[in-house]
């Protein structure tokens, strides 16, 4: 028997899934967790939350989740790059589902084999961000660390 997943190894895991990713896609795409073009767009480094907002105190079981801008797509192929994702995805043998999404937003999402959770949004105005979210966990295992700054195609 396997012992439960912790907060800190859903967060490697989440890196390790990022970075796969970004082998599968072209050199120049990384993953920010600050906008190079705009200063006060910034992502936090990530945080877990209950499972089950039902559920919440210090025992409840957690989720972690974090999203990053997806950088070095040009803004007038958005919408390709999200086939792009999907092919990646699928060719690591994840379960990517298209969604058109309401209004100008698209999307792709996917779900790992061990059961993390990854969806790109095109925002209709050229830009593309990545969000990502462990199975949950034990609250006991909450450490509070965070995700890098930057993920870099390897």
């Amino acid at each position: 028997m396997s012992s439960p997943l912790t907060e800190r190894e859903a967060r490697a895991a989440i890196e390790d899934h990022l970075s796969g990713t970004l082998e599968a896609l072209p050199r120049q795409i990384s993953f920010s967790l600050q906008n190079p073009f705009a200063a006060h767009a910034k992502f936090t480094g990530g945080g877990s939350v209950p499972c089950d907002e039902a559920a919440a105190g210090p025992d409840a079981d957690l989720t972690f989740s974090v999203t990053y801008w997806v950088i070095g797509v040009p803004e007038s192929e958005t919408g390709r790059y999200l086939d792009v994702f999907r092919a990646a995805w699928q060719q690591q043998g994840w379960n990517p589902l298209a969604n058109a999404g309401d209004g100008p937003e698209r999307r792709v999402r996917a779900r790992t084999p061990d059961g993390y959770g990854f969806t790109v949004t095109d925002n209709g105005q050229g830009i593309l961000t990545i969000a990502a979210s462990s199975p949950c966990f034990p609250g006991g295992t909450r450490d509070g660390g965070s995700m890098p700054a930057d993920i870099t195609n390897p």
